[in-house]
């Protein structure tokens, strides 16, 4: 009989039905004789069932992506077997909408992993008292893509989407975010200003690194 250490290996792939008929046959005869290995691929079934039951087409915002990701990354060291099995999960099969179900059950079910890496939500900080605290702002930056930032940031391969979010970077490096409303949505998906230096005049909530625009033009 076959190891546990080359058959666990092997566990995901035949969940999958991606093992050769050879192989097939290897696995089935150690899991009728190893409870430990058994367990480990009723454990692995049973949270790709979860992703199942929670998959959803909406596709979810690039920066909760990379947030995941990085979660996912950060994790292993930590808890090596759950993270591995959710790193699977989601690796190997890219479902869209199971990014937003890892979201709730990572990062709400270990709050420690809270804060490694995020992005502000617009919703979310809005309702934080002190993100209520606006103020009048001129802004002049470069328009530049915050979805590909934080891709880069998080060390993900990609390449520019139309619907990535546009934001300004400042003199010193800040990022603002635009708060997608009358103004804002001139400016959130418009790609031909990629690059590009403008004036923003407007409120800014800085906790959040948000710029709610009222008016903006090219220098």
């Amino acid at each position: 009989m076959k190891s546990c250490k080359d058959i666990e290996p092997l566990l995901t792939a035949y969940i999958d039905a991606e093992l050769g008929s050879d192989d097939v046959k290897m696995v089935e005869a150690h899991l009728s004789q190893c409870v430990e290995c058994a367990e480990k691929l009723e454990k692995e079934r049973g949270i790709k069932r979860m992703v199942h039951e929670h998959y959803r087409m909406e596709v979810t915002p690039v920066h909760l992506r990379a947030r995941i990701r990085r979660t996912i990354a950060e994790g292993r060291a930590a808890i090596p077997g759950f993270f591995e099995l959710i790193a699977q999960a989601f690796t190997l099969h890219k479902l869209k909408g199971a990014f937003a179900f890892v979201a709730l059950f990572l990062l709400v079910t270990f709050p420690y992993f809270k804060g490694i890496y995020s992005t502000p939500d617009f919703s979310q900080t809005m309702a934080q008292t002190e993100m209520n605290k606006k103020s009048p702002v001129e802004l002049v930056g470069e328009v530049l893509c915050v979805d590909c930032e934080i891709l880069d940031q998080a060390h993900i391969p990609h390449h520019h989407e139309p619907g990535h979010r546009m934001g300004i970077k400042t003199a010193n490096g800040q990022i603002w975010n635009f708060i997608p409303d009358e103004q804002g949505k001139k400016l959130l998906h418009n790609n031909s200003l990629m690059n590009q230096k403008i004036k923003i005049e407007g409120f800014a909530y800085p906790n959040g690194n948000y710029v709610d625009i009222k008016s903006f033009h090219k220098i």
